[in-house]
């Protein structure tokens, strides 16, 4: 815990540090005490394809409006709301008609859909106190809902993923076995009624303020992911680095309990404004938004869905004091791109059907070095996103003999770099794209 807080506040003081921050000057004071602590390894894990691996949360409800946006960022599917208080407001039949033009939508967009199968509705429970939850008695009541969506939507959606964010009491009440029991009764439903469509369950947010790694130790000890496809998390914080090894340890219990399906990252974004500590500057959200891509993919997350695509006003039309929520956006709600927008559309589509190479990394680097991740795009082609971890440095890039195109999150240019350049490699990520023979990476120049 200790490391994490130390890490994370390195990670706020390289963020702050153009701003002269207190956590600058605090950090300052703290490093040369800090200085023999381990640092953060180099995230590496196995070549692996990255295919349909991105998407988007509340988005693709405009349909041929969001058509274009959506392909210009790579985004394959959208993550929307199944819910069953709208389905089944009141006992009897299910009324699907609001969420069919929603699937309606997402065929229009060009998309498919993880449908989100969440959560109580009001006529289960004797008093308001008891929503967001679903006792014992009422898992037959839970189980015809499920069946109900999964025979009408088999066919049209991407996965259906069981509830969301269940160690936050904001979306469930109950006791965790209780949950537990709930998650086992889905997926039964889910592989019995939609043998063929893929499904989610966990929804968990990795975070120790919803303490998610013990959480997530106690769901699959629970026996609650078996016969699911895959697990879903929920990445939020600070810090890219240290979300990214909470990420690398929920794969580390997957492999413990013998789960052997993919990790999904069902939620993951930052807002650029609000209180929420974690919300970026909006010059700065470009810049985080390629770290925590890179760390996560990096880290094991097989796909990511973004949250979210648009926010639905402009800075200065939000409400005073409007909460961090609307503005998760990497787009204006009329589509103009915010900064993690533009890192967004210039990695992602050749992120999705590539193969997450760290075999053509060249050579190990110390903690204190580049992070470099390599996404091999085609044979002999790839896209790196790198950024020095201390400090920006006087480089020569290896890997690249035609040159490569370089794009900085910071500042938004774009220019060709040529064999024998030096190559300024900066706290804040580049992304690299050309043609490549031999390993890819950087030597420090004097």
């Amino acid at each position: 815990m200790l490391r994490d807080i130390v890490r994370e506040g390195i990670s706020m003081m390289n963020d702050s540090r153009r701003r002269g921050t207190a956590v600058h000057r605090l950090m300052l004071f703290l490093l040369p005490v800090l200085g023999g602590c381990a640092g953060v390894p180099h995230p590496e894990n196995e070549s692996r394809y990255m295919a349909d691996s991105f998407g988007f949360a509340h988005a693709g409800i405009r349909g041929e409006a969001d058509r274009e946006l959506l392909a210009l960022m790579g985004a394959d599917m959208v993550r929307q709301d199944i819910s069953w208080s709208e389905a089944q407001g009141r006992p009897g039949p299910f009324d699907f008609t609001f969420f069919d033009a929603r699937m309606d939508a997402a065929d229009a967009a060009g998309v498919s859909m993880v449908g989100l199968l969440v959560y109580d509705t009001p006529w289960i429970h004797d008093n308001p106190e008891g929503l967001r939850q679903v006792d014992p008695e009422d898992i037959p009541a839970w189980v015809d809902y499920v069946e109900a969506a999964a025979e009408r939507y088999a066919d049209r959606v991407e996965a259906f993923e069981v509830w969301n964010e269940p160690n936050f009491d904001r979306f469930w009440t109950g006791s965790e076995e209780d949950f537990f029991t709930l998650t086992r009764a889905a997926v039964d439903a889910l592989n019995r009624v939609a043998p063929d469509t893929t499904v989610l369950v966990g929804s968990i947010i990795l975070h120790p303020i919803r303490n998610g790694i013990p959480f997530l130790r106690r769901f699959l000890a629970s026996g609650a992911a078996e016969g699911a496809d895959a697990l879903s998390v929920h990445c939020y914080g600070m810090s890219p680095e240290i979300t990214s090894r909470r990420l690398k340890k929920a794969r580390a219990l997957m492999d413990e309990y013998g789960f052997r399906g993919e990790l999904w990252v069902t939620e993951a974004g930052l807002p650029t404004g609000g209180r929420y500590p974690y919300a970026a500057a909006p010059e700065r959200q470009g810049v985080l938004t390629a770290k925590w891509l890179a760390s996560m993919y990096a880290n094991g997350a097989d796909r990511i869905i973004w949250y979210e695509l648009y926010d639905d006003l402009r800075p200065h039309e939000m409400p005073r004091n409007a909460s961090s929520e609307r503005f998760f956006g990497v787009a204006y709600h009329d589509y103009e791109l915010k900064t993690g927008g533009e890192v967004i559309r210039r990695a992602v589509p050749d992120i999705t059907g590539s193969r997450w190479a760290p075999d053509l990394i060249a050579g190990g680097f110390r903690s204190v070095g580049p992070a470099v991740h390599v996404f091999e795009t085609a044979p002999g082609r790839a896209v790196v996103l790198a950024w020095s971890r201390f400090g920006g440095f006087s480089s020569r890039l290896t890997g690249f003999p035609k040159g490569a195109w370089i794009f900085s999150t910071l500042t938004g240019e774009e220019w060709f770099w040529k064999p024998g350049d030096r190559l300024e490699l900066p706290p804040e990520p580049i992304i690299i794209k050309g043609e490549t023979i031999g390993g890819i990476g950087f030597v420090r120049e004097p």
